[in-house]
């Protein structure tokens, strides 16, 4: 949904080794969010949520501010609005993060990212953390998060499952370290473990395979494009709904200047429709977590009256990461052209409540986004949005290069 950031209180660092005041800032929450909220108590009753602000007020006293953060977490994830949250920022302190990232792929949880010193985790698949199995910390995590659909934990957890404090907090580590499972591309099981002491920043690698599909190469660009001209393929990757022309509006003028136009983005995407002989057209949003969908919107109206708007000529492609305003531009596709949607079930509901605003309470500094609208985008009211034909990525076909939602799109008739 399209993203609008407006700050209520004081703004301030999240710093876990001075005196937070969370007293304070549970009763800030708890005046201020209903308050601001578009419709707080939709899922989860006033009764309920003044309940648990008070329960956790009369614990603050015996919990440690982690224990404080996960079960506040628990809270606002029972709200049951995956645009409403708590962004813990400076909490996750590099001596309190794992060192090692993770991407879900069909086949389980691998580490595609790891810090120096760390690279012998790279490309190993996660069996096990403390002897505790993947299936029953993913259970545990994900009552930290709005659980709208499976993607949602697909696309959430990887990203906590690697922060110590979580994993203390449901028993699955301790001072004492962190032992790991792991499994390599045999199916050789190997372990390793990891003290608390040994966790600091540090330059952070990433695992490469000997070949990478266009699309995992370009998945950090706000979007880009190419010409497949053996196949006569037009490929467009959106992953971002960002853009000079939004930050101009929506943040720093200064700092527009670095990012990428889309207006010119749009510009070459239309030049080369009208120009070169296109079979097909993809429009790739897998990696697309939103930001601002109006041009995004506009871009797919232009596309209506263009050739490439015929069935089995123009594809979509969504998955785990589309969310927010990539799940909005993808109904735009649905609703104003004849593509054919292909990949994994997109996280958050195409009915749902967005168009955030941000406040920061005010001694940790935490801050808590909010909905401020409610979106309505389709008649039923759905957990996900569904493609035409559901592809998923296993682990192997990274790592040879291979991206068979693509594979699909090319070979199909």
């Amino acid at each position: 949904m399209t993203l609008l950031i407006f700050t209520l209180g004081l703004c301030s660092n999240a710093q876990t080794d001075t005196k937070i005041d969370w007293i304070s800032d549970l009763r800030y929450l708890q005046q201020e969010l209903p308050k601001n909220h578009y419709d707080l108590f939709f899922q989860l009753s006033e009764h309920d949520f003044n309940r648990g602000i008070d329960k956790l007020i009369q614990n603050v006293p015996e919990l440690t501010d982690y224990e404080i953060l996960n079960r506040l977490l628990q809270l606002i994830a029972k709200i049951g609005d995956s645009h409403t949250g708590i962004g813990i920022g400076e909490f996750r302190k590099a001596d309190q993060i794992l060192p090692f990232s993770l991407y879900w792929f069909s086949d389980g949880l691998y580490i595609i990212g790891a810090r120096l010193g760390f690279e012998q985790l790279l490309g190993k698949k996660l069996i096990s953390i403390n002897g505790f199995g993947i299936t029953q910390i993913v259970d545990s995590l994900s009552t930290l998060i709005v659980v709208d659909n499976q993607s949602s934990i697909k696309n959430r957890i990887p990203r906590l499952i690697n922060f110590v404090p979580h994993l203390t907090y449901f028993g699955f580590a301790d001072s004492d370290g962190i032992d790991l499972i792991l499994k390599d591309v045999n199916g050789i099981e190997s372990n390793l473990s990891i003290s608390i002491s040994e966790l600091k920043r540090s330059k952070v690698l990433s695992y490469e395979p000997d070949s990478m599909a266009f699309c995992w190469r370009n998945k950090n660009r706000f979007f880009t494009e190419d010409y497949f001209k053996e196949d006569s393929i037009y490929y467009v990757q959106y992953n971002r709904c960002w853009s000079k022309e939004v930050e101009m509006i929506l943040g720093s003028r200064k700092r527009a200047k670095t990012f990428p136009s889309f207006l010119k983005f749009q510009k070459e995407i239309l030049k080369t429709i009208e120009q070169q002989p296109i079979e097909k057209i993809v429009f790739d949003l897998r990696f697309n977590g939103g930001g601002a969908s109006h041009l995004g919107t506009r871009l797919i109206k232009k596309l209506t009256s263009t050739k490439v708007n015929q069935k089995g000529k123009l594809f979509v492609i969504t998955g785990f990461r589309t969310f927010s305003s990539g799940l909005i531009n993808t109904i735009d596709f649905r609703n104003h052209t004849a593509a054919i949607f292909v990949g994994d079930l997109t996280s958050g509901k195409p009915n749902s409540y967005g168009e955030i605003k941000k406040m920061s309470l005010p001694s940790s500094g935490l801050v808590l986004s909010y909905s401020t609208k409610y979106f309505e985008l389709c008649e039923q009211d759905k957990d996900a949005f569904y493609p035409d034909v559901l592809i998923e990525t296993s682990f192997h076909d990274y790592n040879s290069g291979i991206d068979p939602v693509f594979e699909y799109i090319r070979t199909t008739k």
